[in-house]
């Protein structure tokens, strides 16, 4: 077999991205770019090089989060429980065999933030290391964002 005759594969990752209080779960062979797509507020969450099975990990985490599917690839679901559909549906696929690329967030923190994250770790038992009460306190604002963002729509 020579070079001319090997099979090209483009190496695509599974990411979940966050816009607007709604989740995308979507594959691309380059998720920052493909985030920019979608315009200046969405972040990209969380990344998966699954470049054999992508497309199959994407449809059943698709599949997972069916009743939650507000237009296309877009969900209103929480955030983590979309991370958690994808982790699902690699299990499902792949048996777990996808690397985990990226876990990412971009933001302004304020006094207000750093209050809350110093909240969680005095409230919390066990006492929670302070990645994971940054961690909760991101989930919690994501929480407030989305229902907000729904309550924005329905005034509508």
């Amino acid at each position: 077999m020579t070079d001319s005759d090997a099979l090209v594969v483009e190496k695509r990752r599974v990411y979940v991205a966050l816009r607007g209080g709604l989740v995308k779960v979507g594959i691309s062979a380059d998720p920052k770019v493909r985030r920019r797509q979608f315009g200046r507020h969405a972040k990209l969450i969380y990344v998966l090089a699954c470049d054999d099975h992508a497309a199959a990990v994407e449809r059943r985490a698709h599949e997972i989060l069916k009743d939650a599917r507000r237009y296309g690839e877009w969900f209103d679901v929480h955030l983590e429980t979309a991370i958690q559909a994808v982790k699902a549906a690699v299990i499902d696929v792949e048996g777990g065999r996808c690397e985990k690329k990226t876990t990412m967030m971009t933001f302004r923190i304020d006094g207000d933030f750093l209050d809350a994250v110093e909240e969680i770790r005095t409230w919390s038992s066990p006492v929670p290391t302070k990645s994971e009460a940054i961690r909760r306190a991101v989930l919690e604002m994501h929480d407030r964002l989305a229902r907000s963002e729904r309550k924005r729509a329905h005034a509508r």
